[in-house]
């Protein structure tokens, strides 16, 4: 993350640059483009609820896999003490729209219940915590604590992945609308979901990653998408 952002307070430089209205939101914008005032405010919330939070999961256990404590902790960023205000709600708001809630009485997936993300990050977080209880630590240090952090941090990506691509939808709706209306406010927000992978993405296809940054980015205007140049799966991605 420090390697992709170029800045070791990474996360510090984006919270204050929504906050004083510097950098990427300086300034106002275009009618058309809309308020900058929106896309500060949802580039906040974002931050704190998302981006903060999340890498806040993420450090706390890849620091100290084999620390129950760690774990506990991880548990306790990614549900709070009001899930509504937490990575938890993310994730279950998502799975709305892309059908991928489990339905508590049937197990099957659809737009209601809780987010297949979300049993996957607390299975996840049950298997580094008892692995990291055995008495023998080494062994669970190198294999079963290693195992769980991959599969909460797959987990999480998925969430944002959602989060991303809704947001592009959204734009994508704004400026296909009769008039078009103003894309800022899902512009700020959208970038606020996509920096919490976009590290992730970029160490697998840089190229992709920089067209979705620049998307997001408030100096650039959108101006609706068309076909990518070769159709893009999920196993694209991931080799």
């Amino acid at each position: 993350y420090v390697a992709y952002f170029g800045s070791a307070t990474w996360l510090d430089d984006y919270m204050l640059s929504a906050l004083d209205g510097t950098g990427q939101f300086a300034g106002t914008l275009s009618a058309a483009h809309g308020d900058m005032a929106e896309a500060r405010t949802e580039a906040v919330k974002k931050a704190a609820q998302d981006q903060i939070l999340v890498n806040a999961v993420l450090c706390t256990v890849s620091s100290a896999k084999t620390s129950a404590a760690a774990w506990d902790l991880a548990y306790a960023y990614w549900t709070s003490d009001d899930a509504s205000k937490a990575p938890w709600a993310r994730a279950n708001k998502r799975c709305q729209n892309y059908g991928t809630c489990m339905d508590p009485t049937t197990g099957e997936l659809g737009t209601t219940g809780t987010a297949m993300a979300n049993h996957k990050v607390l299975d996840a977080i049950a298997a580094g915590s008892a692995a990291a209880k055995k008495t023998n630590a080494t062994y669970a240090a190198t294999e079963e604590t290693a195992e769980a952090y991959l599969q909460l941090e797959g987990a999480i990506t998925i969430v944002y992945y959602q989060a991303a691509m809704r947001y592009a939808y959204k734009m994508d709706n704004d400026l296909s609308s009769s008039p078009a209306t103003a894309t800022a406010e899902h512009q700020g927000e959208g970038g606020a979901f996509w920096r919490v992978i976009a590290p992730v993405v970029h160490a697998l296809d840089p190229l992709i990653t920089a067209e979705i940054a620049a998307m997001y980015t408030m100096t650039n205007v959108p101006t609706g998408t068309g076909p990518l140049a070769a159709p893009q799966t999920w196993d694209h991605l991931m080799t």
